[in-house]
């Protein structure tokens, strides 16, 4: 029940119990033999009598007040109870936790509009820094969990903004309710009023009409960062089959292409098995890196679409390196493993999309893995994409801040911040490596610069071929003049095509490991 309702019930239920009172009064003051002749002497009688006190100094004569007193001695607990209960609820629901977030005024606040089970557990993250508050739009008996340190409040955005004193610095708001195209609309909407704003959707913001303080993630999305940073490729891994080609399986993919970019000297195969309807939507969405490698081109990875059936390609399950299960519903893919274990042989790792740990398999997708500080805010990984920016920035006529840049060109600095641990895996020798350290960048540093020059323009090529797989899955093509309206790049060439001015370009995503 929200508190407005509450509200209404309690100011009905005092309004009522006033006119009883008023009532009594005047059916009793006209007896001469009644003890009842002004207000306070009927609420006196009331307050007795509800709480079944009976002292007996004062009581109805009249038949009216007698009618009137039966209707307040059958109340009794009931109706106070009812009432305590509502003014306790109240209590909780709005003037205690407006007053603990007054009291919070200088802390960071992090404000939540539902309190579902993603929200929630970010939200138990977050309350672990110094100086948070956590506040839910919500009732407690609402919540899909309970976290003691948090406020529940039951209030609209504008009432916090007030307790806050207009003041949107040090707060953001984050909606991750079921309802995602709900999400979307709603944070639009607190963007616009000036608030930092992260909505959980697959809806993408990359629009100039949309606000840059809107950072939009999805669930997927999450899935497949978190996925290839806990697990990268391996160099003995050449075939991949990802069985699933919705959401989750589709973010995969697409992150597979822009992270596994790598030195090695073998090409992976991606053999993705999904519906009909499922690949024709990646294939709509991405035609052109799936034209490039569909082709067959010499030294580059390969990707092949199936929609006839996974359990027909006995050979090409038992050989694959690892096998990704990653179809949409845990339902689902528990049955793809039943059946996997059963009827076939894989010699490959087998990873499986599930919340819960499964023997001999390795699980991912966890809700604790995927809703998190690092994935949803992305602290860090922004940081490192700014830095890159300013790095390439050095030098030019007329430097674009990044605050400035369109949401692709963001998006294109984020990517290459991504790659940044394959650049230390692959300098340092080290597959096991995730994390990107100063340590770590320093050790790469030195070991690229002690490389020699042949090795060096091996790493300029890898990291050409890296950023024309991010401009390709957005179907960027080559033109002589740049277009970015109708994505057009003269440089989307290969890498031994470019002038060698261009190919020295290439050389700034690995020296800025020196400035991390």
């Amino acid at each position: 029940m929200s508190a407005k309702k509450k509200t209404r019930i309690l100011a009905a239920a005092v309004a009522a119990y006033l006119l009883v009172l008023l009532a009594l009064v005047l059916a009793e003051s006209g007896s001469p033999d009644s003890g009842i002749r002004s207000f306070g002497d009927a609420l006196w009688y009331s307050v007795i009598t509800l709480t079944t006190v009976g002292y007996g100094d004062l009581y109805p004569v009249t038949p009216a007040g007698k009618v009137l007193g039966t209707v307040l001695a059958l109340c009794s607990v009931g109706v106070l109870s009812a009432l305590i209960g509502l003014i306790l609820s109240l209590l909780n629901g709005r003037f205690l936790p407006g007053l603990k977030i007054r009291r919070g005024r200088g802390k960071t606040w992090y404000v939540f509009p539902e309190a579902s089970e993603d929200a929630c557990t970010l939200a138990g993250e977050l309350l672990q820094e110094e100086n948070a508050l956590c506040v839910f739009l919500q009732d407690k008996g609402s919540a899909a969990a309970i976290l003691p340190e948090a406020v529940y409040y039951s209030a609209d955005m504008g009432e916090v903004m007030r307790l806050r004193g207009g003041d949107r610095e040090g707060i953001a708001c984050f909606f991750m309710g079921k309802d995602e195209d709900s999400n979307y609309i709603a944070a639009l909407e607190a963007a616009r009023e000036g608030l930092t704003t992260y909505c959980m959707t697959d809806l993408h913001a990359g629009s100039q009409e949309a606000p840059k303080n809107l950072h939009v993630f999805s669930r997927s999305e999450c899935i497949s960062r978190s996925y290839w940073k806990e697990h990268p490729l391996r160099d003995e891994e050449t075939d991949i089959v990802l069985i699933g080609c919705g959401a989750v399986g589709r973010a995969l993919m697409e992150r597979a292409l822009l992270i596994n970019v790598t030195g090695r000297t073998l090409p992976v195969s991606y053999h993705v098995f999904g519906r009909q309807e499922e690949t024709e939507v990646f294939v709509r969405f991405h035609s052109a890196i799936t034209a490039d490698l569909t082709a067959g081109t010499p030294g580059e990875d390969r990707l092949a679409l199936h929609t006839d059936g996974w359990m027909k390609e006995r050979d090409l399950l038992e050989k694959a390196g690892r096998i990704i299960v990653c179809a949409d519903t845990e339902a689902e893919n528990l049955d793809v493993l039943a059946a996997l274990r059963s009827w076939y042989a894989p010699q490959g790792a087998l990873h499986v999309y599930c919340g819960a740990q499964i023997p001999g398999v390795t699980a991912f997708g966890g809700r604790e893995a995927i809703v998190t500080k690092e994935l949803v805010i992305r602290k860090a990984l922004n940081q490192q994409a700014v830095k890159l920016h300013e790095i390439y920035s050095r030098g030019a006529a007329q430097p674009v801040p990044w605050e400035a840049l369109s949401d692709f060109l963001q998006q294109s600095n984020i990517a290459a911040a991504d790659h940044l641990a394959v650049k230390i895996r692959f300098l340092l020798g080290d597959g096991t490596l995730t994390e990107v350290t100063p340590a770590l960048c320093e050790r790469a540093y030195k070991v690229y610069c002690g490389l020699s020059e042949p090795d060096k323009e091996r790493c300029r090529e890898m990291e050409h071929r890296r950023w024309m797989r991010f401009h390709r899955l957005y179907n960027w093509a080559y033109a002589p003049v740049r277009d970015n309206a109708r994505r057009r790049h003269p440089m989307l060439l290969p890498y031994r095509d470019l002038s060698r001015e261009d190919q020295l370009k290439d050389s700034y995503a690995w020296e800025m490991l020196g400035e991390l």
